[in-house]
């Protein structure tokens, strides 16, 4: 009897030390809990937001595992830094890249900050160089900076420092050698520098003159992937995960909206098109449909940033009392002063704080993104004036929208003026304003019904106005 207690104890020991061990053996047990973030398409802010929720919906299921799928050609450094730095804050939960198809560019600095990158057969990882929207390599400054930061995770990692850029830096010369008997990656300025030791150079990996890309095989020989699978199923049995029930994220409809909107092209004609329509429907008050579709446009722009999580509530409130000073400037206190200064001065620094994430920039693609920035924001602003005034004055021209401008097709016969009118139009003359003078409008001098332009803004369709000043066969008119 006592035998067989104590034999019944030893087992109870064993497994007691045991059990860990086996536990280690597989990746993760099966009361593991897995997320799966999909990182696909274009990196950008929208794409930032999302990973930024999942992650944190991650850490509230005590997640043992962040699965990131990625397949992306690449996008925004700053975001996909911004990814990078939501994984590492996440350092209580080991990550792991699964590379789909592509992890090119800002979806190799993605991977790099992972624990662990493993790759579907056929895949590809590198080609990280910094370019411009023209697809032009940045300078020096831009490639040296970036360049840190893909050794920095590399180091932290656990991967070879120097593959990972070689795939920032074309002009980076990467061979594996063996220094006294030890097989390491080595540039060949670190080969040049090395002394007291014997350094027998067994490969080139990354020629002078070319960017860095891996496949998924070359990536698992060089050490950047620890794993290469036919599919996702095979990776599932490899990290043990059998059985075990993956919870996958996937953005809602609004984070795929925001990831649309919050792309260069689209952000830039949210706010040409607004600024054009705007300043139409100003112009043209009562219009309505061009008001409405203007303030839209604005609306989509803020809601992307919004919930990329760019713009915040005092944004949108400071365009929005930008606008209405300007609306104020125009209808209430024509001319151009305070309220029209402070609601143009309101407008811009709003759409900055919502185009960039910081208020002062440090990084150099922070300055990179400055300009680009102030160059969307001027531009768009400078396309919707220019368009505005465009279609205001073929506003009549275009099918449709005829009842919307100044003249009617059947009113223009009247506007025909003889040249005398001209030579009897002196300095007080009276008129009453035929058309809303917006500042531009007609005013009717007795029979004949001219062009003019209001000194005073906004002048309404039937009030009495006296001329001021006449130059050429520009009349200038005020409220008489």
């Amino acid at each position: 009897m006592n035998d067989q207690k104590y034999r019944t104890l030893l087992i109870w020991w064993l497994g007691a030390v045991l059990l860990p061990f086996f536990a280690a053996c597989s990746s993760y047990a099966s009361s593991s809990r897995v997320v799966y973030i999909p990182v696909h398409g274009e990196i950008n802010y929208g794409m930032a937001g999302f990973v930024q929720r999942a992650v944190k919906e991650a850490s509230s299921r005590d997640a043992d595992l962040l699965l990131f799928g990625i397949d992306t050609f690449g996008g925004r450094v700053d975001a996909s830094l911004e990814i990078a730095q939501l994984i590492q804050s996440a350092s209580d939960i080991p990550s792991c890249a699964y590379v789909e198809d592509s992890a090119w560019s800002a979806g190799a600095l993605i991977a790099l900050a992972c624990d662990k990158i493993i790759m579907r057969r056929g895949s590809s990882i590198g080609s990280a160089a910094p370019v411009s929207g023209k697809g032009k390599t940045l300078g020096e400054k831009y490639v040296s900076a970036l360049r840190a930061k893909f050794q920095a995770l590399a180091e932290q990692n656990g991967y070879p420092p120097q593959l990972a850029m070689a795939m920032v830096d074309k002009d980076i010369e990467v061979y594996r050698v063996e220094v006294d008997g030890v097989s390491r990656y080595m540039t060949t300025r670190q080969i040049d520098n090395v002394q007291g030791a014997k350094v027998t150079r067994k490969e080139l990996v990354s020629p002078k003159g070319k960017l860095l890309n891996l496949t998924a095989e070359q990536a698992e020989q060089f050490d950047i992937a620890s794993l290469v699978v036919a599919t996702r199923a095979d990776l599932t049995k490899e990290l043990g995960l059998d059985g075990v029930q993956v919870k996958e994220i996937f953005p809602t409809w609004q984070e795929q909206l925001a990831s649309f909107i919050t792309g260069a092209v689209v952000s830039s004609l949210l706010l040409s098109l607004g600024f054009l329509l705007l300043m139409v429907e100003f112009q043209n008050p009562g219009i309505g449909w061009a008001g409405t579709v203007g303030v839209l446009c604005f609306a989509l722009f803020f809601f992307g940033r919004y919930v990329a999580d760019l713009a915040q509530w005092a944004d949108i409130l400071l365009f929005v009392l930008g606008v209405g000073l300007i609306a104020i400037e125009i209808f209430v206190v024509p001319g151009f002063g305070v309220p029209g200064v402070a609601g143009l001065v309101c407008v811009l620094v709003s759409l900055y704080f919502a185009l960039t994430p910081y208020v002062v920039p440090r990084e150099p693609w922070d300055f990179f993104t400055l300009q680009k920035t102030v160059l969307m924001i001027l531009g768009s602003v400078c396309a919707g004036v220019v368009g505005g005034i465009a279609l205001l004055n073929y506003l009549y021209k275009i099918p449709g929208l005829r009842k919307f401008a100044l003249l009617t097709e059947q009113e223009r016969p009247r506007y025909q003026v003889p040249p005398s009118a001209m030579e009897t139009m002196t300095i007080g003359k009276e008129g009453r304003a035929y058309t809303d003078l917006r500042p531009v409008g007609r005013v009717q001098f007795g029979d004949d019904v001219l062009d003019a332009v209001s000194a005073e803004g906004f002048i309404e369709k039937g009030l009495r106005v006296k001329v001021i000043e006449i130059s050429g066969n520009r009349i200038l008119v005020k409220r008489g």
